[in-house]
């Protein structure tokens, strides 16, 4: 299974037709998964504001924020697309007070790390059985959001993305990441390109010999109250459907 995952920087929109321009502009065909207010401009407008996807669909939310959830839903009605499929958060600790679970249709559990949304959308890919994911807006460079998210100041560079590399660093060095590769930036120098001098996506981006990569030994996920680790059947055998229990 394949997922294009889609990042809040500048360079989102740019990265998707990139991608798009190898399939002779087709749009996407496999899952999407959104980060953050991304999920709200999706699908993306040409200059002309003509629509270029027409399916306006996001088969996965990904949040580290659930408290903007309620917002981000009134803002993405407004902007006249539906719901989403699911929105995935983290599970919160015992003694949390954020707002917006409510929204949230899936806990994913990382006990023994603590990612960036970009990040944390790898691993729910993972969590549904992905097996080649892509990035697109998810460079971890210094660059502004893209120009319609109203979350961060227009034009100004992210001043977290060296806060937040280093668990790239880690996610890769613990093999997290066989399955990824990005269209730009430092995530693209750290996993590879999509893109073969042939244009050939489905080449360069062959899955490991068991279909979904390996946890690392400590790492423990946890997807509605079932935890998922290495030797129990893989992210492949992750089976979701009714609301959580906050």
């Amino acid at each position: 299974m394949r997922a294009l995952i889609l990042g809040g920087a500048e360079c989102v929109w740019d990265d998707v037709d990139a991608l798009e321009d190898c399939w002779g502009g087709r749009p996407w065909e496999g899952i999407i998964i959104a980060a953050n207010d991304v999920a709200c401009h999706w699908p993306r407008r040409r200059s002309d504001w003509t629509i270029i996807d027409h399916s306006f669909r996001v088969d996965h939310w990904a949040t580290l924020h659930p408290e903007k959830l309620g917002g981000w839903i009134e803002r993405r009605a407004a902007n006249g697309l539906p719901k989403v499929g699911r929105i995935w958060a983290h599970r919160p600790g015992p003694d949390h007070t954020i707002r917006g679970w409510e929204h949230v249709d899936q806990q994913l559990d990382l006990a023994a790390i603590s990612p960036p949304t970009g990040l944390f959308a790898c691993y729910v890919a993972r969590a549904l059985g992905v097996t080649e994911a892509i990035l697109c807006g998810i460079p971890m460079t210094r660059t502004p959001h893209f120009a319609s998210s109203t979350e961060h100041e227009a034009g100004a560079a992210w001043p977290y993305v060296d806060v937040y590399w280093p668990s790239w660093l880690d996610a890769h060095a613990r093999g997290d990441l066989t399955h990824v590769r990005s269209m730009s930036g430092r995530t693209r120098d750290l996993l590879g390109s999509p893109l073969s001098p042939t244009e050939d996506i489905a080449p360069a981006l062959s899955s490991p010999e068991d279909g979904h990569g390996s946890f690392p030994a400590a790492l423990t996920m946890r997807v509605r109250g079932r935890e998922i680790s290495p030797g129990t059947g893989g992210a492949g055998a992750v089976s979701v459907s009714a609301p959580h229990d906050p």
